[in-house]
């Protein structure tokens, strides 16, 4: 027989998972931001996530866009009501960008502060329709920066973002030539505290990465921080790009 906890065990027990949540977010996977000579330049990004709001800068291996960088953000209640309304009513189109105003990114990445924006459901350069014009956005957390080494080869690897029933992974980006892939994984049907109280942001090693994942594939994910495997499933992807990074 389910046992129903009283509301006010409910009440503590949520914010006991808010709390770890927040405290396991704050080791994220990133190089501090150098000071930078960089021009500023519009960094767009891909936004992705309904619960948490992620973006993913749209890099690039020449400067000033040569850096990968992950951000949790927030948006106003009206700009998020229009892109979750969006997503519902749009349920095909997986791919919303942001173009903001020009900024120079690792001193916004150092330093963050609100800055302006069009948020687009599609790519911003590429026909996208704009949903929310000069809206505020806010970076809540830098999960990951990396600047782009053309000449590197590190293993093969994914970045997992989020946390219990919205997770996703994103390609971390080597030597050129590479691509810039953002996929959903399968919503889990039970998630355990465990699941709430990882970091945003995990760096896993995967022979997979070599080549852009597709839906439906499964995969095991070796902990570069040390640990278990862990297995995930690939449901769809949401962006895939090879040109900007050949």
């Amino acid at each position: 027989m389910p046992v129903t906890l009283p509301w006010v065990l409910r009440r503590a027990l949520w914010a006991v998972l808010l709390l770890f949540g927040g405290l396991a977010a704050q080791a994220q996977h990133h190089s501090p931001a150098p000071a930078s000579t960089d021009r500023p330049g519009t960094h767009g990004m891909l936004v992705f996530g309904t619960t948490r709001v992620f973006a993913s800068h749209l890099p690039m291996f020449h400067g000033p866009h040569h850096y990968q960088v992950v951000l949790e953000l927030t948006l106003s209640d009206s700009a998020k009501a229009v892109y979750q309304a969006s997503w519902q009513q749009f349920p095909g189109e997986t791919v919303y960008t942001l173009e903001p105003e020009q900024f120079v990114l690792p001193e916004m990445v150092r330093q963050p502060r609100p800055f302006r924006a069009t948020l687009y459901r599609g790519h911003f350069e590429r026909g996208g329709t704009p949903i929310a014009r000069q809206i505020t956005v806010r970076i809540k957390q830098v999960l990951y920066f990396e600047q782009l080494n053309p000449k590197a080869r590190p293993k093969p690897a994914v970045l997992l973002v989020g946390q219990g029933f919205e997770q996703f992974l994103l390609h971390r980006i080597a030597g050129r030539p590479d691509f810039d892939q953002v996929v959903q994984l399968r919503e889990q049907a039970r998630v355990g505290l465990r699941a709430w109280t990882e970091p945003l942001l995990q760096l896993f090693y995967t022979k997979a990465a070599k080549q852009p994942l597709q839906a439906g594939q499964d995969l095991l994910l070796r902990p570069a921080a040390g640990g278990e495997v862990s297995a995930r499933r690939v449901t769809r992807s949401l962006y895939l790009e090879h040109d900007d990074l050949r």
